[in-house]
């Protein structure tokens, strides 16, 4: 498994976008809102002492992100798969799937 750890927000999104700039508009598109899901969960955690974790499917389509490796009907379509965590000792991991 290949991973990167204490990375701060700015360098995960970096890294997303590193992965989907080989993908269309779609991917690059639903990026954004898989940004703004871990922003908020990130608030969440904070708030409330835990983690975040969440599962992040690429697709030619668009990108899929669940918090849990359930991808349901849409497995067969995901080219990447990532895991992504945030704790508060450990700061943002991007995990390669």
């Amino acid at each position: 498994m290949n991973y990167k750890r204490r990375l701060t927000f700015a360098q995960l999104i970096k890294l997303m976008h590193d992965v989907t700039s080989k993908y269309g508009r779609l991917t690059q598109r639903d990026t954004i809102t898989d940004i703004a899901d871990l922003s908020d969960s990130l608030e969440i955690a904070i708030k409330n002492s835990t983690y975040v974790e969440r599962f992040w499917g690429i697709r030619s389509t668009g990108t899929v992100m669940t918090s849990t490796p359930n991808f349901e009907d849409r497995y067969n379509q995901i080219q990447e798969l990532y895991r992504i965590m945030w704790s508060e000792n450990s700061g943002w991991t991007f995990d390669v799937l």
